[in-house]
Protein backbone atom coordinates (compact mmCIF):
# COMPACT_ATOMS: atom_id res chain seq x y z
CA UNK A 1 0.00 0.00 0.00
CA UNK A 2 1.38 3.35 -0.50
CA UNK A 3 1.19 6.34 1.08
CA UNK A 4 -2.75 7.66 0.55
CA UNK A 5 -2.93 10.85 -1.68
CA UNK A 6 -5.99 12.05 0.29
CA UNK A 7 -7.52 11.04 3.37
CA UNK A 8 -10.42 9.17 1.68
CA UNK A 9 -8.01 7.15 0.02
CA UNK A 10 -7.27 4.37 2.34
CA UNK A 11 -10.01 3.56 4.77
CA UNK A 12 -9.97 1.82 8.22
CA UNK A 13 -12.92 0.23 10.05
CA UNK A 14 -13.78 -0.28 13.87
CA UNK A 15 -16.82 -2.31 15.05
CA UNK A 16 -18.53 -4.11 17.62
CA UNK A 17 -18.25 -7.69 17.73
CA UNK A 18 -21.47 -8.08 18.34
CA UNK A 19 -24.59 -5.84 17.90
CA UNK A 20 -27.94 -5.01 18.70
CA UNK A 21 -30.38 -7.01 18.64
CA UNK A 22 -32.13 -7.14 15.39
CA UNK A 23 -29.40 -4.80 13.75
CA UNK A 24 -26.94 -7.07 12.27
CA UNK A 25 -28.65 -6.71 8.40
CA UNK A 26 -29.04 -3.04 9.08
CA UNK A 27 -25.37 -3.22 9.42
CA UNK A 28 -24.50 -5.34 6.48
CA UNK A 29 -26.71 -3.41 4.40
CA UNK A 30 -24.93 -0.45 4.74
CA UNK A 31 -21.32 -1.18 4.99
CA UNK A 32 -21.79 -2.58 1.31
CA UNK A 33 -23.39 1.30 1.26
CA UNK A 34 -20.38 2.47 2.47
CA UNK A 35 -18.03 0.56 0.57
CA UNK A 36 -20.07 2.15 -3.04
CA UNK A 37 -19.69 5.23 -1.42
CA UNK A 38 -16.45 5.31 -0.82
CA UNK A 39 -15.11 4.16 -4.02
CA UNK A 40 -18.18 6.23 -6.38
CA UNK A 41 -17.92 9.17 -4.07
CA UNK A 42 -14.83 10.00 -1.77
CA UNK A 43 -12.10 8.16 -4.48
CA UNK A 44 -11.06 5.50 -1.88
CA UNK A 45 -8.95 2.77 -3.75
CA UNK A 46 -7.79 0.95 -0.01
CA UNK A 47 -9.94 -0.85 2.61
CA UNK A 48 -8.46 -1.65 6.07
CA UNK A 49 -9.87 -4.27 8.21
CA UNK A 50 -8.63 -5.41 11.77
CA UNK A 51 -9.93 -9.01 11.03
CA UNK A 52 -12.19 -9.40 14.12
CA UNK A 53 -15.59 -11.09 14.34
CA UNK A 54 -18.51 -9.32 13.82
CA UNK A 55 -18.14 -6.02 12.17
CA UNK A 56 -14.57 -6.22 10.60
CA UNK A 57 -15.40 -9.21 8.85
CA UNK A 58 -18.37 -7.39 7.83
CA UNK A 59 -16.68 -4.27 6.59
CA UNK A 60 -13.99 -6.79 4.78
CA UNK A 61 -16.39 -8.70 2.81
CA UNK A 62 -18.17 -5.19 2.24
CA UNK A 63 -15.19 -4.00 0.64
CA UNK A 64 -14.59 -6.83 -1.25
CA UNK A 65 -17.75 -6.81 -2.96
CA UNK A 66 -17.10 -3.71 -4.03
CA UNK A 67 -13.89 -4.37 -5.70
CA UNK A 68 -11.42 -1.77 -3.09
CA UNK A 69 -8.56 -3.26 -2.38
CA UNK A 70 -8.49 -4.80 1.04
CA UNK A 71 -5.61 -4.99 3.98
CA UNK A 72 -5.88 -7.07 6.32
CA UNK A 73 -4.23 -6.29 10.11
CA UNK A 74 -4.01 -9.38 12.17
CA UNK A 75 -3.06 -8.93 15.75
CA UNK A 76 -1.01 -11.53 16.24
CA UNK A 77 -0.94 -15.19 14.54
CA UNK A 78 -3.96 -17.36 16.09
CA UNK A 79 -5.95 -14.25 16.93
CA UNK A 80 -9.32 -16.37 16.13
CA UNK A 81 -8.33 -19.63 17.99
CA UNK A 82 -11.53 -18.85 20.49
CA UNK A 83 -13.36 -18.56 17.91
CA UNK A 84 -16.37 -20.45 16.98
CA UNK A 85 -15.76 -23.37 13.91
CA UNK A 86 -18.27 -21.38 11.78
CA UNK A 87 -16.58 -18.10 12.60
CA UNK A 88 -13.02 -19.48 11.76
CA UNK A 89 -14.67 -20.58 8.19
CA UNK A 90 -15.40 -17.42 7.36
CA UNK A 91 -12.10 -15.68 8.46
CA UNK A 92 -10.40 -17.87 6.44
CA UNK A 93 -12.88 -17.74 3.66
CA UNK A 94 -11.92 -13.50 3.59
CA UNK A 95 -8.50 -14.02 4.05
CA UNK A 96 -8.32 -16.11 1.15
CA UNK A 97 -10.10 -13.30 -0.91
CA UNK A 98 -7.76 -10.57 0.39
CA UNK A 99 -4.83 -13.22 -0.63
CA UNK A 100 -1.16 -13.90 2.04
CA UNK A 101 0.54 -10.73 0.15
CA UNK A 102 -2.09 -8.29 1.50
CA UNK A 103 -2.32 -9.68 5.20
CA UNK A 104 -0.05 -7.60 8.07
CA UNK A 105 -0.01 -9.29 11.28
CA UNK A 106 1.67 -6.26 13.43
CA UNK A 107 2.18 -8.42 16.96
CA UNK A 108 3.43 -11.49 18.50
CA UNK A 109 1.69 -13.06 21.27
CA UNK A 110 3.96 -15.35 23.43
CA UNK A 111 2.21 -18.88 23.48
CA UNK A 112 3.90 -19.27 26.98
CA UNK A 113 2.36 -16.83 28.91
CA UNK A 114 0.35 -17.80 32.06
CA UNK A 115 -3.75 -17.41 31.14
CA UNK A 116 -3.79 -13.97 32.99
CA UNK A 117 -0.77 -12.46 31.14
CA UNK A 118 -1.64 -14.12 27.85
CA UNK A 119 -5.23 -12.42 28.19
CA UNK A 120 -3.80 -9.44 28.79
CA UNK A 121 -1.04 -9.11 26.32
CA UNK A 122 -3.59 -9.96 23.98
CA UNK A 123 -5.59 -6.81 24.41
CA UNK A 124 -2.74 -4.83 24.87
CA UNK A 125 -1.88 -6.20 21.26
CA UNK A 126 -5.40 -5.69 19.99
CA UNK A 127 -4.97 -2.04 20.39
CA UNK A 128 -1.55 -2.08 18.83
CA UNK A 129 -3.24 -3.44 15.64
CA UNK A 130 -6.12 -0.78 16.05
CA UNK A 131 -3.06 2.07 16.44
CA UNK A 132 -1.43 0.44 12.96
CA UNK A 133 -4.42 0.69 11.11
CA UNK A 134 -5.14 4.00 12.14
CA UNK A 135 -1.56 4.61 11.15
CA UNK A 136 -2.22 3.82 7.66
CA UNK A 137 -5.80 5.45 7.08
CA UNK A 138 -7.02 8.63 6.93
CA UNK A 139 -10.63 8.67 7.21
CA UNK A 140 -12.50 5.60 9.40
CA UNK A 141 -15.82 3.42 9.61
CA UNK A 142 -17.18 3.19 12.90
CA UNK A 143 -20.05 1.17 13.61
CA UNK A 144 -20.58 2.53 17.40
CA UNK A 145 -23.42 1.96 19.87
CA UNK A 146 -23.32 5.49 21.74
CA UNK A 147 -24.46 3.93 25.02
CA UNK A 148 -20.73 1.70 24.37
CA UNK A 149 -18.79 3.49 26.33
CA UNK A 150 -16.00 0.82 27.16
CA UNK A 151 -14.23 -1.67 24.88
CA UNK A 152 -11.76 -1.62 21.17
CA UNK A 153 -13.82 0.12 19.31
CA UNK A 154 -14.95 3.25 21.86
CA UNK A 155 -11.29 3.40 22.60
CA UNK A 156 -10.23 3.14 18.82
CA UNK A 157 -12.53 6.27 17.66
CA UNK A 158 -11.84 8.80 20.35
CA UNK A 159 -7.73 8.47 18.94
CA UNK A 160 -9.59 8.59 15.41
CA UNK A 161 -11.14 11.77 16.48
CA UNK A 162 -8.07 12.92 18.48
CA UNK A 163 -5.80 12.62 15.21
CA UNK A 164 -8.39 14.56 13.29
CA UNK A 165 -9.29 11.71 11.06
CA UNK A 166 -12.54 11.59 8.72
CA UNK A 167 -15.02 9.22 8.95
CA UNK A 168 -18.44 7.64 8.91
CA UNK A 169 -20.47 7.13 12.20
CA UNK A 170 -23.31 4.26 11.57
CA UNK A 171 -24.97 3.79 15.07
CA UNK A 172 -26.75 0.30 14.75
CA UNK A 173 -28.94 0.88 17.73
CA UNK A 174 -30.07 4.48 16.32
CA UNK A 175 -30.14 2.78 12.97
CA UNK A 176 -28.77 6.44 11.85
CA UNK A 177 -25.76 7.29 9.11
CA UNK A 178 -23.48 10.30 9.88
CA UNK A 179 -20.72 11.17 7.52
CA UNK A 180 -18.69 13.05 10.45
CA UNK A 181 -17.46 11.10 13.31
CA UNK A 182 -18.67 12.09 17.09
CA UNK A 183 -16.88 14.89 19.43
CA UNK A 184 -14.48 14.09 22.05
CA UNK A 185 -16.99 15.66 24.31
CA UNK A 186 -20.42 13.08 22.69
CA UNK A 187 -17.39 10.16 23.44
CA UNK A 188 -16.54 10.78 26.84
CA UNK A 189 -17.93 13.88 28.52
CA UNK A 190 -21.36 13.55 31.00
CA UNK A 191 -24.28 12.17 29.26
CA UNK A 192 -21.94 11.26 25.96
CA UNK A 193 -24.92 8.80 24.25
CA UNK A 194 -27.78 11.22 24.82
CA UNK A 195 -25.48 14.34 23.23
CA UNK A 196 -24.17 12.03 20.36
CA UNK A 197 -27.79 10.17 19.57
CA UNK A 198 -29.06 14.30 19.99
CA UNK A 199 -26.60 15.29 17.06
CA UNK A 200 -27.48 12.53 14.82
CA UNK A 201 -30.74 13.14 15.05
CA UNK A 202 -30.34 16.27 14.48
CA UNK A 203 -27.47 16.05 11.49
CA UNK A 204 -29.41 12.61 9.56
CA UNK A 205 -32.65 13.11 7.94
CA UNK A 206 -34.16 10.36 5.16
CA UNK A 207 -33.62 7.13 4.00
CA UNK A 208 -30.43 5.17 4.12
CA UNK A 209 -30.38 5.22 0.36
CA UNK A 210 -30.68 8.57 0.03
CA UNK A 211 -28.45 9.54 3.17
CA UNK A 212 -25.55 7.60 0.61
CA UNK A 213 -26.79 9.54 -2.15
CA UNK A 214 -26.21 12.91 -0.73
CA UNK A 215 -23.64 11.58 1.35
CA UNK A 216 -20.89 14.58 2.43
Amino acid sequence: MRAPAGPWEVVCATAHRTMPAGSHMWVRDNLRSAAEWLRDKAGTRYAITGLARGGDLDWADAALQAGLQVWGFRPFDGHDKPWTKTDQRRLRHLTDQIGAVRLRTTGVLDPDLPDDARKRAATRLLHHRDDAMLDAAGAVIAVWDPARRTGGTHATLIKAVRRGHLGVHLDPTGRTVSFQLPTIRQLTGPGAAALCRNALAANVRGSSAGRWERGL
